[in-house]
């Protein structure tokens, strides 16, 4: 028996380092999740604010650098959402926004803080594209549909957990905040952000 424990804690001994750098190199992961996307739509006068939920999914790419109980490393990804909002403006009209493709590059830091638990925060520059169309009943000539790209800043927070030196599992809170769009022919203003929560599972190299 005192054999066999000397042999497991050398063997736990020898495994450890396996994961001491856990959380370093290059890696890919799908993740998806809840998509919350918040609008208000003005004139210069009145205005008038909505959310409407959905789903959102992606993939993202990243290098990470690990020294000790710090990780750093640039990123990038490209997300889509179901997320769709319609409402009324004046009144016998109807305005809707549905989100398109986002995409996003930055840089995230994070502290170890276990051997396979990671803790981050993340900043970066998104480009997101909404398509915004608007119908009045009363008087046609003033329809417009209209795609438009964004930029804007997405922030975010999370925690990964590595199954392995290989596979990880990871849980995220973002929100991203867009340039306003403007329609110069109606005055229409369109002010929109982004809150999402999700999950994803990934492979590092």
């Amino acid at each position: 028996m005192m054999k066999f424990a000397i042999a497991s804690a050398a063997a736990l001994f020898v495994a450890a380092p396996a994961f001491a750098d856990t959380f370093d190199g290059f890696r890919v992961e799908v993740n998806g999740g809840w998509d919350r996307i918040g609008a208000k739509i003005s004139d210069g006068y009145d205005s008038l604010k909505g959310h409407k939920t959905g789903f959102n999914y992606g993939v993202e790419a990243g290098w990470d650098y690990q020294s000790g109980g710090f990780v750093f490393g640039p990123y990038a990804g490209v997300d889509f959402s179901t997320a769709k909002e319609c409402t009324e403006v004046y009144g016998d009209d109807r305005a809707c926004l549905k989100a398109g493709r986002n995409f996003e590059a930055g840089v995230r830091a994070g502290a170890v803080v276990s051997k396979v638990a990671l803790v981050y925060a993340k900043v970066a520059y998104a480009n997101g594209r909404a398509k915004l169309t608007y119908k009045d009943y009363l008087y046609p000539s003033n329809n417009f549909s209209e795609g438009a790209n964004r930029g804007g800043i997405r922030v975010g927070v999370g925690t990964q957990y590595a199954l392995s030196s290989n596979v990880y599992l990871k849980a995220e809170y973002r929100y991203t905040h867009y340039k306003t769009v403007r329609d110069d022919y109606t005055d229409l203003s369109l002010h929109l952000n982004r809150n999402q929560v999700v999950g994803g599972i990934g492979y590092r190299f």
